[in-house]
């Protein structure tokens, strides 16, 4: 029942998890091709994939935040907000992508334009429910 402690705890993790994703994800959207290279380094899917890591991967911040906190929940006996997140990512990321796609005609690039604000409302949502849920565990919320 250490909830300001937990919380602490939390915090440094979402921070350390968050940065971690950050700086990978900033690191091969600089270079790209150390990660591509790994798979296939030929043409059109060298191109489509650097475009993705310099479109989506800076914003893997945000979804490892997002993970963190999946965790903290989970850890206090209550992860619905954070399935509430985790399902936003998803419908940003399949309705954006669609909307980009077939009404906007931004084809791959609107893709991963709408993969990345997936993944920062997961992180900016699981930040706000995380910060709006109350410290009792389920036990103690049913009890009283």
């Amino acid at each position: 029942k250490q909830f300001a402690r937990a919380r602490r705890i939390a915090w440094t993790g979402t921070l350390t998890v968050a940065a971690f994703c950050g700086a990978v994800g900033v690191f091969f959207a600089l270079w790209p091709a150390l990660w591509i290279g790994l798979f296939n380094a030929q043409g059109e899917i060298a191109r489509i994939g650097t475009l993705y890591l310099w479109i989506a991967a800076p914003a893997y911040a945000a979804s490892g935040a997002g993970m963190a906190l999946y965790y903290f929940m989970q850890g206090i006996g209550n992860v619905g907000p954070a399935v509430v997140a985790n399902a936003a990512r998803l419908v940003v990321s399949t309705c954006g992508a669609l909307v980009a796609i077939k009404w906007l005609g931004a084809g791959a690039t609107g893709m991963f334009i709408a993969i990345a604000a997936g993944f920062v409302v997961y992180g900016v949502l699981g930040v706000w429910l995380m910060l709006r849920t109350p410290d009792r565990s389920p036990a103690t919320s049913k009890a009283g």
